[in-house]
């Protein structure tokens, strides 16, 4: 079982609308996947479920959400749903709740390390992969999503700025690493991957994402994923409608009986691009 968490130190990147996409391609190749919503918004919750969970009132009994999970209150097999279009994937979903659990974490000796202790205890063989989605930002939410991973997706957009986002990044995991997890072997990144790239191909055309990952390779050689997901609103408008970029595009699929039409087809061969990659590179871990 894989866990692998997705982050950025800044928002708008794509972490949500990529975890999504990621969960639902290694569904179609027949993987079991947990997703974590550790994120107050609840938007990856709604792009594979359709809905975000009501909030808790004083008034009404209302179903436990990762808010009740992190303080313990709840158990993962109290709070799991089965997404209804997606017979492998499951959600441990969230809503605004979350947003008061740092509050209450910071007060516990293990706070840091509650989601990492609660999916410890699942068995190794209920799932493939375990995808965590982060909120911007870096509480303690965020450093229970990097200490209970295995592996950590570093995402970025073109822009120099941006690079000086992933130097932090990489920082703020070793530290939960070296600190939080006193010395742990992991959790390591295991790559960044680029969103919202400049989708023309002109090799001799110098473009802030041909800049950008020139630059990310000289301070981090062979990190970079090669497939980079080209910029589309088409994708932001597939999660806001609650689904993945390949239901999306499949809509929009030719006569001729293409996968996908020329339009959309640059993120859902993308998308199915990088899952590629990261289950290679999975494959050489274990050799």
């Amino acid at each position: 079982m894989r866990r692998i968490t997705v982050t950025a130190d800044k928002g708008g990147v794509g972490k949500t609308t990529t975890i999504a996409n990621m969960a639902v391609c290694l569904h179609q190749l027949g993987k079991r996947v947990l997703v974590v919503d550790v994120d107050g918004q609840g938007d990856v919750t709604y792009a594979l479920l359709g809905l975000r969970p009501p909030v808790m009132t004083p008034h009404e009994a209302t179903r436990p959400t990762m808010y009740a999970l992190m303080l313990e209150q709840a158990t993962i097999h109290q709070i799991i749903i089965k997404a209804p279009k997606y017979p492998n994937i499951f959600i441990l979903p969230a809503n605004k709740d979350l947003d008061r659990t740092p509050l209450v974490l910071a007060s516990d000796p293990g706070g840091t390390t509650v989601l990492k202790r609660l999916l410890d205890g699942l068995p190794t063989d209920d799932f493939d992969f375990v995808l965590i989605d982060t909120a911007k930002g870096r509480d303690l939410l965020l450093v229970n999503a990097v200490a209970a991973a295995q592996e950590v997706i570093v995402m970025i957009t073109p822009g120099t700025l941006e690079i000086d986002a992933v130097v932090r990044t990489f920082e703020h995991v070793e530290n939960v690493r070296t600190k939080t997890l006193l010395g742990a072997s992991h959790p390591q990144v295991s790559g960044i991957l680029m969103t919202r790239a400049d989708p023309r191909t002109e090799a001799e055309r110098e473009t802030l994402t041909v800049a950008t990952r020139r630059a990310l390779a000289e301070i981090y050689p062979d990190m970079l994923f090669e497939t980079s997901i080209p910029e589309s609103v088409d994708y932001r408008k597939a999660i806001s409608k609650a689904q993945s970029i390949f239901e999306y595009a499949a809509l929009k699929t030719p006569r001729d009986g293409r996968r996908y039409t020329v339009r959309y087809q640059r993120q859902a061969l993308a998308y199915e691009r990088f899952v590629d990659e990261v289950l290679t590179n999975g494959q050489k871990e274990k050799a």
